[in-house]
C-alpha cells in the first residue's frame, strides 16, 4: 500500500486500556474504578466511533478495512454499517458466528477472572485467576 496516496488509519476500540476510557478508568462522580458499573460496548460501537472519525477527518471513501480476530469481526461490522463509504473488507482469523466452542471458552474465561478472590465482584484487579 503506497502511503503517498494513501491513508492508513489504525484506531484503538472503545473501553480499551490501551487509550480510551475504560473500566479501570476513574469515574469522576465516585472517584473509584468505572469497573462493572463501565457500560457495555459493542463491535458496532466501535465501529461506528471509527466511522465517525474518519468523518471528521473529511474521508469519503475506504479503499479496504483489514482486521484480524477482534479487528477482523470489526472489519465485518464494517461490511454491514460501511455503505457506500466502503469498498471491501478483509476480515483474517475470525468467523461471522461464534461456535459453542467459542461461547464455552468465553465463559470460563470470564468465570477464572470473575472467581478470582482478588477481583471483589468488579471493583478490585484479578490477579490470581489470570494464572489459571
Amino acid at each position: 500500500l503506497d502511503t503517498s496516496k494513501h491513508m492508513v488509519f489504525c484506531a484503538n476500540i472503545l473501553g480499551s486500556c490501551y487509550g480510551s476510557t475504560g473500566p479501570n478508568s476513574i469515574n469522576p462522580a465516585t472517584n473509584d474504578r468505572y469497573g462493572m458499573q463501565f457500560p457495555l460496548v459493542t463491535i458496532r460501537d466501535s465501529v461506528e466511533a471509527h466511522k465517525a472519525v474518519l468523518k471528521s477527518l473529511g474521508v469519503r471513501q475506504i479503499r479496504f478495512v483489514l482486521g484480524g480476530s477482534l479487528g477482523g469481526m470489526q472489519a465485518l461490522e464494517w461490511g454491514f454499517i460501511g455503505g457506500d463509504m466502503l469498498r471491501s473488507i478483509i476480515a483474517v482469523a475470525c468467523g461471522a458466528h461464534h461456535t459453542a466452542w467459542q461461547i464455552a471458552i468465553s465463559e470460563v474465561q470470564r468465570q477464572a477472572i470473575m472467581r478470582d478472590p482478588d477481583w471483589k465482584e468488579g471493583t478490585g484487579k484479578a490477579l490470581s485467576g489470570l494464572g489459571i
